[in-house]
């Protein structure tokens, strides 16, 4: 039996948030970089009497200088905004419908807010998945020339997204499929840093890690179908990340765009009857995020 489209809705009106949102919010971080440099000065000091010990001023100096390398750091990240843009979008692979070939990015939950795709889950799971994206990372500075610092971390990011938010048409009504979509991200990664991390003011980083995706589907697939939950998963993901950083006293602001290599994300099922063959899915693309992070 052939499958009825059953939500019709205004394509201008559903637009999903694009990365230009993200870009604006890059380029308001740029133009913030003279306090790094400055936000760390010490007040001026009053002149005080020092007594001749005899030494050459050199190595006086020297011995007042901080023991860079070897010093190690904590880093817990509370905010951040991610953006996630496929290649081809998981929509479109999984309906075969085509106003979700080109489909918009998905968007990370900023708030503490239920997943719309654990109805079934344990209450454990439920009171997880509410969590925005965190993360935790550890290193410290080396006395190399490059780089000056490693960092080794764990985050957590949960993407969101309707078939609303992901609609790609000119159309100005659409037909589709009823579908809504939860993705977990949980990865491990390294990094290497061009400067001193305990130095406030710009700097750059690249590294690589690897991921476990999980997720869900709330899916109708036609009119008449009761609702039908789909689980994804692929264990591991590699993806490489590259990005800058600003730090001040203790805070610091990171931008980041990660490229996510997931090409055989599995599917418990696929009820979309056009579609049932299609049972392993990419979901490679890349992942730009904004987020805050304190140091001490």
């Amino acid at each position: 039996m052939a499958q009825k489209k059953i939500q019709t809705v205004g394509a201008f009106a559903l637009r999903g948030r694009t990365s230009g949102s993200m870009l604006a919010l890059f380029v308001a971080t740029l133009l913030a970089i003279p306090w790094g440099g400055t936000i760390a000065q010490e007040p001026p000091q009053e002149d005080e009497f020092v007594e001749d010990t005899g030494a050459p001023a050199e190595e006086e100096e020297a011995a007042a200088l901080p023991l860079l390398a070897g010093e190690q750091i904590m880093r817990i990240t509370f905010f951040s905004v991610d953006q996630m843009a496929y290649i081809t979008h998981p929509f479109f692979q999984i309906t075969g419908d085509t106003d979700f070939r080109g489909g918009q990015a998905g968007n990370s939950v900023l708030g503490i807010s239920q997943a719309a795709t654990d109805k079934n889950e344990s209450t454990f799971l439920k009171a997880f998945h509410t969590i925005p994206a965190i993360g935790f990372e550890t290193g410290q500075n080396l006395e190399f020339f490059f780089p000056k610092a490693a960092t080794v971390g764990f985050d957590y990011v949960r993407i969101s997204q309707t078939d609303k938010e992901s609609l790609d048409t000119t159309k100005k009504i659409v037909t589709i499929p009823r579908i809504t979509m939860d993705t977990y991200y949980y990865a491990i990664y390294a990094k290497a840093y061009a400067f001193n991390l305990t130095e406030p003011g710009l700097n750059y980083f690249i590294g690589s890690g690897l991921a476990l995706i999980q997720g869900s589907f709330l899916a109708i697939p036609f009119e008449g179908a009761s609702e039908k939950r789909i689980e994804f998963g692929q264990s591991p993901v590699g993806f490489t990340q590259l990005g800058l950083e600003i730090l001040g006293d203790g805070f610091g602001v990171r931008y980041e765009l990660r490229l996510v290599n997931a090409k055989k994300v599995r599917l418990s099922r696929n009820p979309y009857l056009d579609q049932a063959s299609a049972t392993k899915i990419d979901f490679s693309g890349s992942m730009v995020r904004l987020s805050v992070f304190y140091q001490f």
